[in-house]
């Protein structure tokens, strides 16, 4: 039983770097995007 609730533990700390790793990329195209956004308008403009 022990073992068990170590594996699940094991596997929500895993699940969470997936989700922190995935957030991170996507702040992080999320900024690049806006600066290429703002880049072109200024071209633009």
């Amino acid at each position: 039983m022990g073992d068990f609730s170590k594996q699940l533990g094991d596997n929500h700390l895993i699940d969470w770097r997936i989700l922190a790793y995935s957030l991170k990329i996507m702040a992080i195209k999320a900024t690049f995007v806006t600066k290429f956004s703002t880049h072109l308008l200024y071209l633009v403009l």
